[in-house]
Order: C-alpha cells, then structure tokens, then sequence
C-alpha cells in the first residue's frame, strides 16, 4: 500500500512538473496562435526613454506560421526575438510548429501629445492575413516627463497656478452648451509650456489663448461642455499637462446637472 501511494505522488510531481513548465497558458487566442497575455500596462513611464516589455507567441499546429504587425503606432516597434524589424512588418517572422517564440515590444514616447493616460492595440497577421480586429494585445501607460532633479531644485522654473479649480454651471436642459473660462498663470521665472491638455470625454473641449506662457503672464482657457445625449449630474475633468516640475498635471473640473 505505501509502495503504491508512493507512485502515485511521484506521478502528481511529474504531472505537476509539467504544467510548470516553459510552455505559458493559452491566455489569448490570435488566429492559429496562443499569446500569453492580452494586454501589457506599463504603468508610468518617462517621456522620452525606451521600455521593454515581452509576449509569449505559442504555435499549436503542425505547421510553420509567419506572424507580423498590423497597423503603426508612434513611439511602438515589435519584433520577434532573434528576428528582425523588417522581418515584423512584412509578416514574415515565423513560429515553428508546436514551437514558441517571444515577442518584444519597445515603447518609446517623444510627442507632446502622447503625454498622459496612452493607449494602443496591437493587431497582428498571419500568413498575411489580418486577424479579428478584436484579437490582439492591449498597451496602455501613463506617459509623464522625467525633470532633472537637480535643476528642480534651482529658482529658474516655470509654475502653473489656475484662478479656480472648478466651475459649477449649475442646471441647464439637455442640449446646450455650457461655456467657461480658466486663466492660467505663470508665477515663475522662466517659460511655462503647455504640452497636452486633455478631457474626460469629447463632450468637453478646452483650447488656451496660447501654450507658451511667459513669466508673470495671464492667459485665458475657454472650456465648451455639450450636453447633447448627458442628463442627471456632471463632472468634466480637464488635465492640463505642463513643463511645471511641481505640477507637471493640473486638474481643474467643471460640473453641473443636466436635466
């Protein structure tokens, strides 16, 4: 009896063994292919500065698929581990049957515009034809500048500082348009810049005089709400983001009830 419970435990290591192995879980299917992941979040990242993140690729089949990228997003490349760049647009990296490979995705964010919360999808072909649109690898980041610590700590810095922080425009029916105005101030001593300026939807729009604001310098923000297809309370975040080490991102909300 002992020599037979003994057999069985080495069996369950063995089995146990197994599944542990190099070979990762189908979590995402991609046309004939398993990926390891859906979706890879960076958290945040430097503006500026490469990252490095990998995907599993496995190959179930018996046979060799070319697999390539679908689609460009700035500041994004992958490739094929071993394999080329050219090789990944050209769908031509191949993963041998019953085979893996891993894919390496490189991030590196240097527009203005990708300041912030950043989202991508990667989309994938094989053997030369576009997957499902919906299969693929989700990216997303937060992107925010890297100041030198050092300079911070000089008196030559720019400093944002907002006139109010929030607008009540109280109620209004649905279907209008609620305006407002922001004046940003530069209460430093050198060039505040605004880089981005981002809204919690497309229902809220905010557009400055200018983006370069000089020292001891007022400039106006005029925020547009459209209340078309919105009812009951409201609360619209505009995220200014700027050169200001202190306050790299101002927040600033306007609310209201729409009826």
């Amino acid at each position: 009896m002992r020599n037979f419970v003994f057999v069985l435990v080495v069996i369950f290591a063995g089995l146990t063994a197994c599944s542990s192995g190099k070979r990762p879980a189908c979590v995402s299917p991609v046309g004939k292919l398993c990926f390891s992941t859906d979706k890879l979040e960076l958290g945040d990242i430097y503006w500026n500065e490469e990252y490095r993140d990998t995907v599993i690729v496995r190959n179930p089949t018996e046979k060799t698929i070319r697999l390539g990228g679908w689609g460009y997003t700035a500041g994004v490349q992958c490739r094929m581990s071993g394999g080329t760049l050219q090789e990944w647009q050209s769908g031509d990296a191949e993963i041998a049957a019953r085979g893996q490979d891993t894919l390496l995705v490189v991030v590196q964010m240097t527009k203005d515009s990708q300041l912030g919360y950043f989202f991508t999808f990667l989309r994938f072909s094989i053997d030369g034809v576009l997957v499902d649109p919906n299969q693929g690898v989700s990216l997303e980041a937060n992107v925010i500048e890297h100041f030198d610590t050092v300079s911070t700590g000089k008196l030559s810095l720019p400093k944002i500082v907002a006139d109010k922080k929030e607008v009540d425009f109280d109620t209004i029916v649905q279907g209008e348009k609620v305006e407002a105005t922001f004046v940003l101030r530069n209460e430093g001593d050198k060039d505040l810049i605004i880089r981005k300026i981002e809204t919690t939807c497309g229902c809220t729009a905010a557009v400055p005089e200018k983006r370069i604001i000089s020292p001891g310098e007022n400039v106006r923000m005029n925020v547009v709400f459209d209340s078309e297809g919105r009812c009951g309370m409201q609360r619209k975040t505009i995220t200014v983001i700027c050169n200001d080490p202190r306050h790299a991102s101002l927040k600033l909300v306007l609310k209201g009830y729409v009826k």
